[in-house]
């Protein structure tokens, strides 16, 4: 051995397990971030304050429990926009980000003066979000606004604005062993329309005439209920579901 030079039995293999112990300390805290923003928004619902434009312009709702939004579990969400509810899914890929899929709404015709419109357009162009001095805000993409919103009280849920039955759940077989799950939300509106969640979508689709039962249509869903045992069609897979 030369002098000034030190070699420790396993000090080479020390190293490399301090290396892999950084490496997947690093790791972990970058896969944390989603949930961590899913912890912090899971469970909560807000109602909305105030818009504000790409041009500092803000507008606030003649009601603010007539625009209310739950983060629910499994990455889902649902919303009161004036007149109208739905139900769609949420995600955060990173700290501060958020999206937001389709949401499956409602069709009744809210009165003038509604801000109804505008949020339902600018719904997928959210991609940020912060929380200060316990409000929640939402920013769309390439500075075209800010969504401001309050907690909502625990007295004052989330609701639809239509009278509605469920979820209920259904149990389904198909082709290919494609079993699951699928839960449908049924709303009194005219046509009466529904809600059906499958395969992590969630889809709408209103009623028509049927010789028995009750019958939904949409494009890629035909949904088919007589006594409690439905025929489904999604995406072209023909569904066997039964009430649970």
């Amino acid at each position: 051995m030369r002098r000034g030079s030190h070699s420790f039995p396993g000090s080479d293999h020390l190293g490399i397990l301090v290396m892999l112990v950084l490496v997947l300390v690093a790791c972990g805290a970058s896969a944390q971030t989603p949930q961590v923003a899913r912890s912090k928004l899971t469970g909560t619902s807000w109602q909305l304050v105030r818009i504000e434009g790409p041009g500092g312009k803000a507008v606030t709702p003649s009601e603010t429990t007539k625009y209310t939004i739950e983060f629910q579990t499994d990455d889902r969400v649902s919303a009161r926009i004036d007149c109208n509810g739905g139900r769609g899914r949420w995600k955060s890929t990173g700290a501060s980000q958020i999206e937001f899929g389709p949401l499956a709404l409602t069709r009744v015709q809210c009165p003038a003066g509604s801000l109804h419109d505008r949020v339902v357009k600018d719904w997928q162009s959210i991609r940020s979000y912060a929380i200060r001095e316990n409000h929640l805000f939402l920013s769309l993409t390439a500075g075209g606004g800010t969504y401001e919103f309050r907690p909502l009280p625990p007295t004052e849920p989330v609701t639809s604005a239509v009278a509605s039955v469920g979820p209920v759940t259904y149990q389904c077989t198909g082709s290919g062993n494609r079993n699951g799950t699928l839960q449908a939300t049924f709303y009194q509106t005219q046509p009466a329309m529904m809600l059906v969640e499958h395969e992590g979508k969630t889809r709408p689709a209103f009623a028509v005439p049927a010789a028995s039962g009750a019958k939904y249509v949409a494009k890629d869903l035909v949904f088919w209920e007589t006594r409690g045992e439905a025929s489904v069609l999604w995406a072209g897979i023909e569904l066997k579901c039964r009430r649970r």
